[in-house]
């Protein structure tokens, strides 16, 4: 059978669209260590200029029965997750990122603080990660459970370069989930 363009176009119309990577929102909310009043969720989720959504592998082992080799699954992984975000004039995306992996260990001493306060953790967090559609309905929803900035990445500076400051910020989480938007979607 020979390629139908009108099929493609038919099986993409019946979606409306295809999805764009423009249309998203990042929400992180501050953890328990962190104290601010001027500077939090809203403008974090103002200034991300790219996100990913979590990626998952699965491990496999080999089962040996006799001559027979056959792959199962072992364990799941996941990937970590990069968050792009631009600073103000005021720095206070590094500054905010900074005093969180410093709540985790604090430069001056290199000691790791205790994950959990009161059976809560004092600097793991939610993450939330939506996909909205041209319309502006969500489309996707992901948590990233119990996560945490792994890295933050330089930020160079250049006479010649008068750019804005892009920060990159690794994130590690326990796992992922995604929450049902059946109100949005018709299927």
């Amino acid at each position: 059978m020979a390629f139908n363009v009108q099929d493609f176009i038919s099986h993409i119309g019946k979606y409306n669209e295809l999805a764009r990577a423009d249309k998203f929102e990042v929400r992180i909310p501050l953890p328990r260590t962190i104290d601010r009043k001027d500077f939090g969720t809203r403008e974090l989720m103002f200034q991300c200029e790219a996100a990913e959504l979590p990626g998952r592998n699965i491990t496999m082992i080999e089962y040996r029965h006799h001559a027979f080799t056959e792959r199962v699954p072992h364990m799941t992984n996941y990937t970590d997750v990069n968050l792009s975000f631009y600073c103000n004039n005021r720095f206070e995306e590094k500054k905010f990122f900074d005093a969180w992996l410093n709540s985790m260990i604090p430069t001056n001493t290199g000691i790791v603080q205790y994950y959990r306060v009161d059976s809560e953790s004092a600097y793991a967090v939610d993450i939330k990660i939506r996909q909205y559609d041209q319309l502006g309905n969500r489309i996707y929803n992901c948590t990233l459970v119990e996560a945490i900035p792994t890295s933050i990445s330089p930020l160079s500076l250049n006479w010649g370069d008068d750019g804005v400051h892009r920060l990159q910020v690794n994130f590690a989480f326990k796992k992922w989930k995604t929450e049902d938007i059946t109100d949005d979607i018709t299927l």
